[in-house]
């Protein structure tokens, strides 16, 4: 009965070191490996010892010794254990400077020479000359007992040794840099201890010679929770790290099961609701945007890929987040079936700067063919329109002519020809960087000015609020040209008057900032992206040169900022933005 016990104890350290085998072969636990595997052969060692109705004295005697190099070679085990655990897992560099190399390697190779020595000796007369039965009493089985050599001493060196660099294994698992490591070092260390103090006090009748079987188990038990806890630590360090780079990836990716709901999404996807990860996770599109007519596309897309509806979908969307930002993404919608469960992938490109990209294009391009255009049409007309104009103003002189009225009209038609024409000019001609220094007050006080009897024609009021002390570096008239288009489209927008309200102020971060407020009808939201565009206008008998003129003299003469903000039925706002001093401002853009 205690041999079969005995025999089976021994069987799952040795199942449990194969297993161990396939599914990990670092370094740290190779030297659990092998210390599971001589643990089975000397508990199988041990296990022959108490088969007396099974063995022979003699046959028993040579399973013995032939199996007991289980014990003996615990000791250069151990070594490699300490050479490892300092040389690859230490925190303490020093110790994987060649200085200590070359001892730890000579120990190294000590241990291993020193144990085949002891286990030559073992298998003859000098180790163990024999066995002899023994009868420890009625409440312990009969077993037989190791009768040992003159060099049994041998025997008892390589064991204390063992014994000697476990116990200094428990200190050195202090220096360990991860905590797993050193917590399962820590623990080997002290059972291997263990096992091995209560073998020799069995093997010298202190205790019952089978509790050393029967501790062979927690050594199994210590390792098998270590191994646990790296697979563990393995799978968790594998997680972060996808998430790490799910993280890092700009594109819009996330998981969603059947329910619609997230169960994998990445930050750049949280940001579009401006939430956390955490906070995303199971819950659904129509629950963090309850009104959401794009909730509801986004559902019913999902719904016919998730049916199979179709395999696959692809497309270039426009997307609205939580900040009323515009997105344009290039979606990607795929089903996954993970353990019978119908999943949804989605990869979402966000591509939105390089359709910015590609509108600056356009826009530059336009504007060069505007420029282009305008510098050979304003030339080839403007000097028949002056005799036109001279022409019409002879005409006019005759108060006995019929026409009187018609005259009139065709005179403030070329007046209007004429604006356009200098409004091409504007935009053909490179801008000399004529720049003083001006006081912005001064400025909008001019244009006010200028612009006060259109305005009470209109039935339109200002109120103007600017500091004193504010100095700009500019062309004047060119940033007069630059509010006068701005009053007057504002004026045109109020067509039952209203106020316009006017602020000028120095931001935090040293801009000269210009607000400029109607009480007018407002703009469409998918106009304000056009505003600028040539020849693009809002109004019956506009050109489209006017805002194009205000962009070109605020972004790229004075290197400024124009923003426009609206909302139909409430009014305009713009917002301008201007270095103090425009030369030194292109510098730092240029450097």
């Amino acid at each position: 009965m205690y041999f079969t016990l005995l025999a089976i104890i021994a069987i799952i350290p040795f199942v449990l070191g194969v297993v161990i085998l396939f599914h990990n072969r670092t370094p740290f636990f190779q030297v659990a490996i092998s210390f599971l595997l001589l643990l089975a052969f000397w508990q199988l060692d041990l296990s022959i010892l108490y088969g007396v109705e099974l063995f022979e004295i003699e046959e028993a005697k040579r399973y013995f010794t032939f199996f007991r190099f289980g014990i003996i070679f615990n000791f250069p085990v151990v070594c490699y254990f300490m050479y490892i655990l300092l040389t690859r897992y230490s925190k303490v560099s020093l110790f994987s400077k060649k200085v200590f190399l070359w001892p730890l390697r000579l120990v190294l190779i000590f241990s291993f020479m020193l144990s085949t020595a002891v286990y030559v000796l073992s298998n003859t007369a000098l180790g163990v000359r024999g066995l002899e039965m023994y009868y420890p009493g009625k409440q312990y089985p009969n077993h037989y007992y190791p009768i040992f050599g003159d060099w049994q001493w041998l025997f008892v060196l390589n064991t204390s040794l063992t014994l000697f660099v476990a116990f200094t294994l428990i200190f050195f698992s202090i220096f360990l840099a991860v905590k797993e490591h050193r917590l399962f070092s820590l623990y080997l260390s002290i059972t291997v201890f263990s096992v091995i103090t209560i073998g020799l006090l069995s093997g010298y009748k202190i205790l019952p010679l089978f509790v050393s079987g029967f501790s062979s188990i927690l050594l199994t038990l210590i390792i098998f929770i270590g191994l646990i806890q790296n697979l563990t630590r393995g799978l968790k360090e594998q997680k972060n790290l996808l998430h790490k780079i799910m993280n890092l990836n700009p594109n819009y990716i996330y998981v969603k099961n059947e329910d619609h709901q997230y169960i994998i999404a990445n930050e750049a996807m949280a940001s579009l609701y401006d939430m956390d990860v955490d906070d995303l996770l199971n819950k659904t599109d129509l629950e963090l945007n309850p009104r959401s007519v794009q909730a509801v596309k986004i559902e019913m897309e999902e719904k016919k890929v998730l049916l199979g509806i179709k395999p696959k979908y692809e497309k270039l969307d426009k997307i609205v987040d939580l900040r009323g930002q515009v997105k344009w993404v290039e979606v990607l919608k795929i089903p996954v079936t993970l353990e019978g469960k119908q999943l949804i992938l989605c990869i979402g490109n966000d591509i939105s700067q390089r359709k910015r990209d590609e509108e600056y294009i356009l826009k530059t391009e336009k504007m060069s063919v505007v420029g282009e255009l305008a510098a050979g049409v304003a030339h080839e007309i403007r000097n028949p329109l002056t005799s036109l104009k001279g022409f019409v103003q002879f005409l006019g002189e005759d108060e006995n002519l019929k026409h009187q009225n018609h005259l009139r009209v065709m005179a403030e038609e070329i007046d209007r020809i004429n604006e356009v024409i200098d409004e091409l000019l504007l935009i053909a001609k490179p801008q000399g960087k004529t720049f003083k220094k001006e006081k912005a007050a001064e400025i909008l006080d001019d244009v006010v000015l200028l612009m006060e009897e259109t305005a009470k024609a209109a039935h339109v009021q200002f109120s103007i609020t600017a500091d004193p002390e504010l100095y700009i570096m500019c062309n004047k008239n060119h940033l007069k040209q630059v509010f006068m288009n701005l009053i007057k489209n504002s004026i045109e927008a109020m067509e039952f008057g209203g106020m316009m309200t006017i602020y000028c102020s120095l931001t935090a971060d040293g801009y000269a900032q210009f607000i400029l407020k109607d009480e007018g009808e407002g703009i469409e939201p998918d106009r304000i992206e056009k505003l600028g565009e040539p020849f693009f206008t809002t109004k019956e008998r506009g050109t489209g040169l006017g805002l194009t003129v205000c962009y070109k003299i605020v972004k790229d003469e004075h290197r400024g900022k124009i923003q426009f903000q609206s909302e139909l039925g409430k009014g305009t706002t713009v917002t301008i933005l201007l270095p103090l001093d425009p030369i030194e401002e292109a510098k730092k853009r240029f450097i």
